[in-house]
């Protein structure tokens, strides 16, 4: 029925509708839509570096010596939950952007993006995280 060309083509379909979200609790969620005209974009309720603690760095980042930013997405849903974490840009190390997703999607908070009648919306916010051993500049 199908040539061996159209399963291609369906898998590169199917494949490009997966979620590409590196940390999602629950269900899958979809990417949330543009904000519309009027409303105001959701807002972390403290600053990410505020989330981590000293004995969050991975264990297996501190044997290498990994080092570097993370740079992150949070989907936002409408009652200022995580949904989802995508990393935009990788610090080098597998263990270090685990581990900032893990500790936004379970520790951040947000004032979720409000409609311009006052409802709240899912929104996304975009962010960095950086992970050093030794303060750049410090000595």
């Amino acid at each position: 029925m199908y040539g061996r060309r159209s399963i291609d083509v369906l898998l590169v379909l199917a494949a490009c509708m997966l979620p590409k979200s590196a940390y999602a609790k629950g269900d899958p969620v979809t990417e949330p839509p543009p904000l519309p005209d009027g409303a105001v974009a959701a807002v972390p309720r403290t600053g990410f570096a505020w989330l981590v603690q000293d004995n969050d760095y991975p264990p297996e980042a501190l044997r290498k010596n990994a080092q570097g930013s993370v740079g992150f997405e949070v989907w936002v849903s409408a009652k200022g939950r995580a949904e989802a974490c995508i990393v935009t840009q990788t610090s080098g190390s597998r263990a270090l952007d685990d581990a900032t997703c893990r500790i936004v999607s379970t520790r951040a908070r947000f004032k979720p993006a409000r409609g311009a009648a006052g409802e709240p919306l899912r929104d996304r916010v975009r962010s960095s995280l950086g992970w050093y051993l030794e303060r750049p500049g410090a000595r």
